[in-house]
């Protein structure tokens, strides 16, 4: 008779939790540890691009990324700076859908998959969310705490479940 692994005893949607939970505090670390890292891959890029963007589409942004080794850019809009944090960028609800996709329990093929359609996905969606506050400041600058701190703190998490959603359908239907 052999052993049972400790994993074993646990009910599935309990073990998921659990493995979400680690992965969570494995990836804030990980984030503290290479701070400076996805400032440069992630923050920065998001923020290059979204103000491209904006002065493409007309709007007259100045992107100030003398900061960067503190860990923040500005951009210049209309007189008015916005400061351009991680949070800014979606990075906390990526590396949230990194941990959901690292806890359910399907393949490593499928996670590697979930990553590889997330990661894309956040960057686009990121840039486009800069965007859109970036279009309400210049229109708009009264809406921007509305939008910002409210509006798009939901479009965030209907962005993350929709990919999650979606991840989760392709990877069973592979199963």
């Amino acid at each position: 008779m052999g052993m049972r692994s400790p994993w074993a005893t646990f009910q599935p949607s309990l073990r998921f939790a659990l493995l979400f939970i680690a992965n969570l505090l494995i990836l804030s670390q990980l984030f503290n540890w290479l701070h400076d890292f996805f400032v440069d891959v992630y923050m920065y890029p998001v923020a290059l691009t979204s103000a491209e963007l904006l002065n493409a589409l007309g709007v007259a942004v100045e992107l100030d990324s003398s900061m960067l080794p503190r860990g923040f850019c500005d951009f210049l809009l209309n007189g008015a700076i916005y400061r351009i944090i991680h949070e800014c960028t979606g990075i906390f609800a990526l590396l949230v859908l990194v941990a959901l996709i690292l806890a359910y329990p399907t393949s490593p093929l499928a996670k590697i998959q979930g990553i590889l359609i997330g990661l894309p996905a956040f960057y686009l969606y990121s840039t486009i969310r800069l965007v859109v506050i970036g279009l309400v400041a210049d229109a708009s600058p009264q809406w921007v705490e509305l939008t910002h701190s409210y509006l798009m703190v939901l479009v965030n998490l209907g962005f993350s479940l929709f990919i999650w959603i979606y991840w989760l359908e392709e990877a069973t239907d592979r199963a």
